[in-house]
């Protein structure tokens, strides 16, 4: 019955005007918060082995995730108390996805979810404790939307991928312990398999007998599909 409770005010924190019980953004410290993360983080890797081997004390650990949510949400889940080493996330983006991510912790709390998702979860707490990483996070997503879409003007196509799609894959895998197994291997996958394309089309770039229009087509082909994935990796970062 208390575990019940607790989801139901998790549940109505979504829809909550801004609690008197926010921070004082005047007083925000960074280690402190990265702590705050860090527990939430642990309090969830309990809760979701005692779930995984049915132990007895599955109630007590997810009460205790949905505690420390339901503080974490109400001190920084406004736009207003967004934290000062998140300034990078537009205002509208954080609120949007710390509300989004409210639903993904009751779905934790409340449902037996995957190991991906799982992982999702612990990785999208993760990202609030490395102001620096994120930062660099979304310069390389910016770097990859100025990318030039004209193979006329393109002088280097390794370096275009490089920039485009291979940078940000570098910084995403930089979270290391944070990431599922699972996960590293798909970008792996993901980058290996553009490296190759690009091979390709470069082959199709030398061949005097294909149209200039022809190649502009299928690298057009190309772009849009990398963009597809970067889209992906922008909004579970909290880029877009």
């Amino acid at each position: 019955m208390k575990l019940l409770i607790k989801i139901l005010l998790l549940s109505i924190t979504l829809f909550l005007p801004q609690a008197s019980i926010a921070c004082d953004m005047s007083a925000f410290q960074q280690s402190d918060f990265s702590e705050r993360c860090q527990r939430l983080i642990d309090f969830c890797n309990k809760a979701y082995i005692a779930k995984r081997a049915n132990h007895p004390d599955t109630e007590k650990k997810l009460s205790e995730v949905s505690k420390d949510w339901i503080d974490f949400y109400l001190s920084h889940g406004k736009r207003d108390v967004q934290p000062p080493n998140m300034a990078i996330v537009k205002p509208e983006i954080w609120e949007r996805n710390l509300n989004a991510l409210g639903v993904k912790f009751n779905d934790f709390i409340r449902k037996n979810i995957d190991t991906k998702s799982f992982q999702n979860l612990i990785l999208e707490v993760s990202i609030f404790k490395n102001e620096e990483r994120l930062n660099q996070l979304h310069g390389s997503f910016k770097a990859a939307e100025l990318c030039e879409k004209d193979i006329t003007k393109i002088e280097d196509y390794d370096l275009w991928l490089e920039t485009k799609l291979v940078s940000p894959a570098k910084i995403i895998c930089e979270y290391g312990e944070d990431l599922s197994e699972e996960f590293l291997t798909e970008i792996d996958s993901i980058v290996g398999d553009y490296i190759n394309t690009l091979d390709r089309f470069k082959k199709t770039v030398a061949d005097q007998s294909k149209s200039v229009m022809a190649k502009q087509s299928l690298f057009n082909m190309i772009n849009r599909s990398i963009d597809q994935t970067l889209n992906d990796w922008e909004t579970q970062f909290y880029y877009k």
